[in-house]
């Protein structure tokens, strides 16, 4: 199945993920990039993702915590092409995304602040295969395709 589709489900989905890296960089569009922005919490991202990478989603989660917003967004396609090797930093996973996403006000009841937005991206996503078989994103470097607001 190229697209993803299925809501998120919390963190319990991140138990159901095992093998292929594909599998688990379908669980950072679905889970991470949509489920960690959204409650404004970035720790969810320590199951798929390395340190380094988490430290790189906790900067933006608080980025939009500081302007008083979250990010409420929808992965609606992900096509992957074919994974290449690269050296010691792990697998190369390029992939093409479309988007739609909305910021909400931090405050109770999350008013739409803007949105909602469309946007397709041009992703790379570096993979590592970890000691103990499990695949982690080691980095995501997104070209978008078009003006992100």
């Amino acid at each position: 199945r190229d697209g993803v589709d299925a809501p998120v489900a919390g963190p319990a989905r991140l138990r159901q993920v095992e093998g292929h890296p594909r599998d688990r960089l379908r669980l950072v569009g679905e889970l991470v990039t949509t489920y960690a922005n959204r409650i404004g919490q970035s720790t969810v991202a320590q199951s798929v993702a390395t340190a380094d990478e988490g430290v790189r989603v906790d900067s933006y989660i608080q980025y939009n915590v500081e302007k008083k917003r979250l990010l409420d967004q929808k992965l609606n396609s992900i096509v992957f092409g074919t994974p290449s090797s690269a050296s010691s930093t792990g697998t190369l996973v390029p992939a093409k995304e479309q988007w739609t996403y909305s910021y909400l006000s931090i405050d109770t009841g999350n008013k739409s602040v803007g949105g909602p937005y469309s946007i397709s991206y041009d992703t790379t996503y570096t993979v590592a295969k970890q000691k103990n078989g499990t695949w982690l994103v080691a980095s995501v470097k997104a070209t978008p395709k078009g003006t992100v607001k």
